[in-house]
């Protein structure tokens, strides 16, 4: 039987987070380019800086998986119903749309 390399996975970890030059650096690059694509100045209901600030922990979480296991994936869920009841995700304020819109956005890169 063929392994399933979801298999080799985790769960998005909200509570990693870095400061480091690399990841703001990095983080700063592909919010520019975030902005220009999307063009998220001109959608209500959207806060750029917490945009920005998930774009922070998704980056530096996905580092650390890949300094863990390069062949690890990150896993998150998609839907909003498991966001909304779970306080995993709630304390440390990650929405469902900007996790969705930002690891979408990384996909196109």
């Amino acid at each position: 039987m063929k392994k399933n390399p979801f298999d080799n996975s985790r769960l998005l970890d909200m509570y990693i987070w870095s400061n480091k030059p690399e990841i703001r650096l990095t983080a700063d690059y592909i919010f520019t380019k975030l902005l220009k694509k999307l063009k998220l100045r001109l959608k209500k209901g959207f806060h750029l800086y917490r945009v920005k600030n998930h774009l922070k922990v998704i980056l530096t979480d996905l580092h650390v998986v890949n300094k863990e296991d390069p062949k690890r994936y990150l896993a998150f869920s998609r839907a909003n119903s498991d966001y909304v009841p779970s306080e995993r995700f709630r304390k440390i304020f990650l929405n469902p749309k900007y996790v969705a819109l930002i690891t979408d956005f990384l996909v196109l890169l």
